[in-house]
């Protein structure tokens, strides 16, 4: 008996960035939103984005819609899982057990925040992201199963080896 399972999938998310990067409040939409008096709109009446630099009432506080649309963010991530499981019976009450498997996962990701006045001119900030990790996994068991009129003997022994690395 051979049985062969494959499940590949494939995603890609654009995410705002609700948390902040290094030491400051700035970046974090949350944080700001919850900062910001609301006597201070986020958009100006012309429909630009109102700055909070400056304003003694607040602490660097970025504008989170401006952070939420002005703010460029992707990861696409590819995704294997297989495995093969085998089945050999040596005797009738003794079967041996091999499963193979593994897993593929491939992810790239990108953040970008461009320089601009609502962002305090700041220089842009960004970073790419790649990750590349491989798992595989062996089981082998021996199973047991025999009849004595009234009494059953059941027995399992078995052996796994596992290995991950990732770049």
């Amino acid at each position: 008996l051979v049985k062969l399972n494959i499940n590949p999938t494939y995603t890609q998310q654009v995410s705002l960035p609700v948390t902040g990067e290094g030491c400051c409040l700035g970046s974090n939409i949350v944080a700001a939103g919850l900062q910001i008096h609301n006597f201070y709109p986020p958009i100006n009446p012309d429909g630009s984005y109102f700055n909070y630099d400056g304003l003694t009432a607040l602490a660097g506080v970025y504008n989170p819609v401006a952070v939420a649309e002005l703010t460029e963010t992707m990861l696409k991530r590819s995704r294997i899982i297989g495995n093969i499981i085998m089945e050999y019976s040596i005797l009738d009450e003794l079967k041996l057990n091999i499963m193979v498997g593994g897993s593929i996962i491939d992810a790239k990701g990108m953040r970008f925040r461009p320089t601009t006045p609502i962002f305090f001119n700041e220089p842009a900030t960004g970073r790419d992201e790649a990750s590349f990790v491989t798992n595989w996994l062996t089981e082998f068991t021996l199973n047991y199963n025999k009849s004595f009129g009234l009494h059953n003997l059941i027995a399992v022994a078995g052996y796994t080896l596992q290995k991950q690395n990732g770049l």
